[in-house]
């Protein structure tokens, strides 16, 4: 979309005045970010593309985890707290999550690009950097979109199996986290 003139000069405007603000530091930081970001547009991985030479699951092997809990963690959470986090991993497992205050209702298979709050689909295909995020026009509400990708909702379902060693608990993270690698390959959304 072409900008009136007016408006054209009034960002060039903007722009100048914000340039003449800047630190000469300030100037390198920012010219070196966009020299980084227009290097990088060449490793952009678009949805549904290989990776050659690449996998998740090199062999087809899980990787294992050091990592143990300490012995009697588990014994030692107390009966309403592990209650109530089962309950909450029921809600993920049908579904429902409640995220910075907005009920989430697609978690059966996340949509990771949707904001609840407009009904707005943010691109998941675009160059990440091309993205207008505080444009809700373009994302929707990008706090609503990202809130889901930060994972909170996958470490209850993993407390829960801890917790009840039912294999479902486990096997719903699994799946929402590859179904997140899948739809959010690098750089791309």
């Amino acid at each position: 979309m072409q900008l009136p003139n007016a408006a054209r000069l009034s960002k060039l405007e903007w722009y100048l005045r914000r340039l003449q603000a800047m630190s000469g530091r300030e100037i390198l930081w920012r010219s070196q970010d966009q020299a980084w970001k227009l290097a990088w547009r060449s490793r952009q991985v678009k949805p549904g593309a290989r990776v050659p030479g690449r996998s998740l699951l090199a062999g087809g092997q899980y990787p294992t985890f050091g990592a143990v809990l300490a012995s009697g963690a588990l014994a030692a959470v107390p009966a309403p707290a592990a209650e109530l986090a089962l309950d909450a991993a029921e809600q993920v497992m049908s579904g429902h999550w409640r995220a910075l205050g907005v009920d989430r209702d697609d978690l059966v298979a996340p949509d990771w690009f949707y904001d609840p709050l407009t009904g707005r689909h943010a691109p998941s295909d675009k160059y990440c950097f091309d993205i207008n995020s505080r444009d809700e026009a373009v994302t929707g509400n990008a706090k609503y979109v990202w809130e889901l990708s930060r994972m909170h909702h996958v470490t209850v379902l993993v407390c829960a199996f801890a917790l009840s060693g039912q294999e479902r608990f486990a096997t719903r993270a699994a799946e929402h986290l590859r179904s997140w690698w899948e739809q959010n390959p690098y750089l791309s959304g």
